[in-house]
């Protein structure tokens, strides 16, 4: 299932983000960027 517009780097930070969303928290997208 390989979707597109996706690199390594964003495989990795998009569960972090879902993780995030699930426990209610709010998603710092900056900070992503900052750690990527």
């Amino acid at each position: 299932m390989r979707q597109r517009g996706f690199t390594p780097a964003e495989m990795t930070i998009v569960p972090v983000i879902i993780g995030k969303l699930q426990a209610g928290g709010p998603v710092d997208f900056k900070s992503l960027k900052e750690r990527a």
